[in-house]
């Protein structure tokens, strides 16, 4: 992005007493967030200098919407005031008291001022995962039951347990379940439905010719015009039953609106009969029921707060519901992705700032509203707007490059009439490109005829040398077929999906493990169960009955949590992917007061529960990202394939029972299911909610690109690509294609794609004893995390797969104020020296003057300071910042700044992790070297230690060597030190007697 600041921008930051900002893509609204944050304070400083900016920050709150997006926001706006605490004292206290100010998601800020309330019953409130809530939910579902069987005349309790799931976990459905039943207003809900089928009229047409639809046309106008609802229903209801079919022009004899208004027509036939009939049947008796439904939400509602035991979704609850109760002093919130704020959040928001809008900043584009499943509401973003004068719009694209830019501008305007379009800042040109699929197949199968051009498309991408390229999907079911293809031809991807856990076969051994337990089943019953999931997995393992007594024997002084961390680890097996499974387990031990019977059951209730994994195949090589459109806002790429466009007409169906009120339900009469007609209505609404949503989801994915932007397109037989596709989207508003590179894409070759088998065909980075298989779902790992492998496997065992910080399991005496300094002072010489490389200027000091003297000789290179890199390590992604890079034709250097003294263990840690810096930096540029050197300037002692590198085979050896820890962390190497904490953790051998196996 342009580092001058535009005047939209200015205008932006600068802004007061309330402001609505409408950003589109690529504009920097996160740039501008932090500048008006930074001008607020600049305000206050101008009125009150120093005193009382602590106060003044803690009134300060920044609302995102992923805990992601928050660290990311809170680690600029640190460096921002990091930077701005060289120049001043005021902006070095603002710097010492910047954890004040709230930087967060708006359940975490709204918890605290739960806690915080007057209300004590709040504060012992606990936030458990949502399967705990479910299983609340069903308890009194069955109790409910006990006493009052009738109501399983209409459903079953599978059926009420998700609808009433749907109902507590949305605040605005729970509300409106809590208010009183309203009698049956039918005039109201016919205005309703009519409401919901519009047919536009506002055309005209001779109706002196005698033919049937014109005939048809005029009967209708005449009907429709009526104001009395009941009449308009009677009489359409009896046009459209004395109508075999519907007489419809031809395209080619009418004008387009004329077209469109028959498309509306039969729409609103088919509802309209669906209507009527059940308005006929609606009576006294399915009242009756609508008020024994809610008797049910009553008696859940009842006792649901009992066990102090929430999800997010209750934080929401209780704010809208307990507003006297909650105290808050905010002089702004500034609120980010306002365009997803629900109709329950903005309420929450107006009684924070005690309905003064003029207190509110709030960020988003309504373009990019692609939530609504979760409650957001585009609406809300232009109700603020109305409320707050100071509208602004920021339109300059700092992102994309000119033809994408342009391209978007022009596609999506018949979608965003009223949206201004973006205005390209970049010079470049870029390309946007059409794959027009050419096929001799009469009748093909338009998800495998996608699929194979998919992948024509990425061998040419790669071929012609991409670095990075995007791939995505509405929905991820067809990226399976990719992956199948991708992993045959033996090319690096990542992505990200979603599974059940049954089909997590590591859950699976656990559940044998505790049913061993619970069950008091045979050990070698459960022996045989478990080693056959490992042999699914190809893992060789030994001692499998050891470890299941050991299991066991462990719980009663372990726990769940450790005695699973320990079974695998005394079977040699590393699982990147247990920390989701840790998790879990912790909760439903708290939940369950650890009644191991109790959390047996709820982890076979939850089997069906989706978990989301990402997985990446051959990541040393992986230029490819499949995911979502939904995955992918926020990000970019730099180049984009837009696919399954033809096929992604498949909406969102929650197959739920109960809708928004109690009188909204579906019921069972004469063995067959009907809804009531407010069901239909709120069927209708959803339905028209998600056709919006999943175009400005086609914006987000088209947007993402930033030099290129392609589609697999069927233009040459559009009558095949169905409705409501993007696709169909793409082909009915498709910009001049004389502006943008068509392709003819000939895909002859149709066979069946046979999806894959997630834990055989991806080998999962799960291994035992010395086998290490190519995919890994390992979470993101710190270099300095990484680096403990050099000195103690073990250590980074506990730490980084276990999950535990030393502080967790180590009681450790306090080391006194001294250490807090001494950390301070090391970050204030990192921050000189980076800053030196700003303004050419250092303080005086020993450590500023040894790092002149050492960087004299290296004047001339090129130079990288403090930037963050993120790169592959034997199927793990690394991430860190070095302090320094220096480069110069073929010599590499990778700089690491430390205070204090220097010692062989800190040598051993930091120069590991230059040397990790050193790997990244090669295989990011793809640059040979033959002088690579890693080192360390003490520069307090006026001391560097540095390891150099005959060539990059030495380095990757180098590398390969401490990846191999992970896997023999148990081996003892010779830089252990003799007093290390991770022998608290692994006890002796003594311990694990079978004599303690009940």
């Amino acid at each position: 992005m342009s580092k001058t600041i535009s005047h939209e921008q200015d205008l932006a930051i600068k802004s007061e007493n309330g402001t609505v900002l409408s950003a589109g893509a690529g504009a920097g609204k996160t740039f501008v967030i932090i500048e008006h944050f930074i001008e607020i304070i600049h305000r206050y400083r101008d009125k009150k200098g120093s005193e009382g900016i602590e106060d003044f920050l803690s009134k300060i709150v920044i609302i995102t919407f992923t805990n992601k997006a928050a660290r990311e926001l809170k680690k600029r706006v640190e460096n921002k005031l990091k930077l701005l605490s060289l120049e001043s004292s005021f902006w070095e206290k603002v710097y010492e008291n910047r954890s004040v100010c709230f930087i967060g998601t708006i359940h975490s800020y709204c918890f605290s001022l739960l806690r915080a309330s007057k209300d004590l019953e709040f504060s012992r409130f606990e936030i458990v995962d949502d399967a705990m809530i479910k299983q609340k939910i069903k308890h009194e579902i069955i109790e409910y039951i006990e006493i009052n069987p009738r109501i399983l005349e209409d459903f079953s309790i599978k059926e009420l347990q998700h609808s009433l799931e749907k109902i507590f976990f949305t605040p605005r459905l729970r509300v409106l379940w809590g208010k009183d039943l309203k009698s049956f207003d039918e005039d109201s809900l016919i205005v309703d439905f009519f409401n919901l089928y519009p047919v536009d009229m506002n055309f005209s047409y001779d109706n002196s010719k005698k033919l049937k639809w014109v005939e048809f046309l005029s009967s209708f106008g005449m009907m429709i015009e009526e104001s009395d609802p009941k009449k308009r229903l009677r009489n359409l209801s009896h046009l459209f039953n004395d109508l075999k079919r519907l007489p419809t022009p031809s395209k080619k004899s009418v004008a387009p609106e004329v077209s469109k208004a028959f498309s509306e027509i039969k729409d609103l036939k088919s509802a309209l009969i669906e209507f009527a009939e059940s308005l006929n049947r609606f009576d006294k008796s399915l009242e009756l029921r609508a008020q024994e439904l809610q008797k049910l939400f009553f008696s859940v509602s009842k006792s649901y707060f009992e066990d102090g035991k929430i999800s997010f979704s209750d934080i929401e609850y209780l704010m809208l519901t307990n507003k006297e109760s909650i105290e808050s002093k905010i002089e702004e919130i500034v609120v980010d992705e306002f365009q997803d704020v629900s109709y329950t959040q903005f309420e929450i928001f107006k009684n924070l700032v005690k309905g003064d809008f003029k207190k509110i900043f709030a960020v988003g584009d309504k373009k990019q509203a692609i939530y609504g499943f979760r409650g957001g509401e585009v609406s809300v973003f232009e109700s603020l707007a109305e409320k707050i004068t100071n509208n602004l719009s920021m339109i300059d694209n700092y992102r994309s490059f000119q033809k994408v830019v342009k391209f978007n501008n022009d596609l999506f305007q018949p979608e965003f009439p009223l949206e201004k379009v973006q205005k390209p800042q970049i010079e470049e040109m870029g390309e946007v490109c059409f794959y027009d699929i050419e096929t001799s197949n009469e009748e093909p199968d338009l998800k495998i005829l996608e699929t194979e051009a998919l992948f024509s498309v990425v061998l040419e991408k790669l071929e012609a040398g991409v670095s990075e390229l995007a791939i995505l999907y509405r929905f991820m079911p067809p990226a399976q077929d990719l992956m199948r293809r991708l992993i045959e031809h033996d090319i690096g991807f990542h992505c990200s999906l979603k599974i059940a856990k049954s089909r997590d076969p590591m859950l699976s051994i656990f559940t044998h493990l505790l049913s061993f337990k619970v069950e008091k089943q045979a050990i070698e019953n459960a022996a045989f169960f478990i080693q056959g999931y490992f042999d699914y997995l190809n893992i060789p393992v030994t001692g499998l009955l050891d470890a299941i007594k050991d299991f066991s024997s462990s719980l009663s002084f372990m726990g769940l949590d450790i005695s699973w961390i320990r079974f695998l680890s005394r079977l040699g097996v590393d699982y990147g992917h247990v920390d989701l499974h840790l998790n879990e387990i912790q909760q439903l031990e708290g939940y369950y007061a650890g009644s191991r019977t109790k959390i047996l059951y709820a982890l076979k209730e939850t089997a069906d529960e989706r978990i989301e994994i990402n997985v990446s195949s051959k990541l040393s090589q992986a230029k490819i990202h499949l995911m979502t459109a939904h995955s992918s806002k926020g990000l970019e790429f730099e180049e984009v394939i837009v696919a399954n466009i033809l096929t992604n007409n498949r909406g969102r169906s929650d197959h739920l029972v109960l809708g928004e009120t109690p009188l909204s339900f579906s019921y069972k009469y004469e063995n067959k299911r009907y809804l009531t007609p407010r069901f239909l209505l709120e069927r209708r609404e959803s339905s028209l909610k998600q056709e919006k949503e999943s175009l400005r989801l086609f914006y987000v994915a088209c947007t993402r690109a930033v030099k290129k932007l392609s589609f697999i397109t069927g233009l040459k037989f559009h009558e095949k690509v169905k409705e409501k596709t993007w696709g169909y989207y793409l082909q009915n508003n498709l910009p001049d294609s004389k502006k943008y590179d068509v392709k003819d894409l000939k895909v002859e070759k149709l066979s069946e794609i046979r999806p894959i088998e997630l834990f055989q065909d991806l080998d999962f980075q799960i291994t035992g004893n010395q086998k290490l298989y190519n995919v890994s779902i390992m979470p993101e790992v710190s270099v300095a995390r990484l680096s403990l492998l050099k000195i103690c496997p073990k250590r980074f065992f506990i730490e980084e797969i276990i999950g535990l910080d030393e502080k967790d399991y180590v009681v450790k005496e306090n080391s006194g104020a001294g250490v807090v300094s001494s950390a301070e002072r090391g970050t204030k010489v990192h921050e000189e020296i980076s800053n030196f490389f700003l303004t050419g200027k250092l303080p005086k000091g020993k450590p500023y003057e040894y790092f002149q003297k050492v960087f004299k000789e290296y004047e001339s290179f090129s130079i990288t300071s403090e930037k963050e890199m993120k790169f592959q390590v034997e199927g793990k992604m690394i991430s860190g910042t070095p302090d320094l890079v220096l480069e110069k034709g073929s010599v590499l250097e990778v700089w690491d700044f430390k205070t204090g003294a220097q010692s062989t263990d800190k040598n051993l840690i930091y120069l590991t992790q230059a040397s990790l810096y050193l790997y990244g930096w090669i295989q990011n540029h793809q640059k040979s070297y033959e002088k690579i050197v890693s080192r360390v300037l003490y520069l307090d002692e006026g001391i560097t230690v540095e390891q150099v590198f005959k060539g990059i085979s030495e380095l990757e050896s180098e590398i390969e060597n401490l990846i191999s820890r992970v896997y023999f962390y148990q081996k003892e190497y010779p830089e252990h030190p003799s007093e290390c904490s991770c022998k608290v953790f692994f006890p002796t051998e003594s311990v694990l007697s079978d004599n303690q196996v009940s």
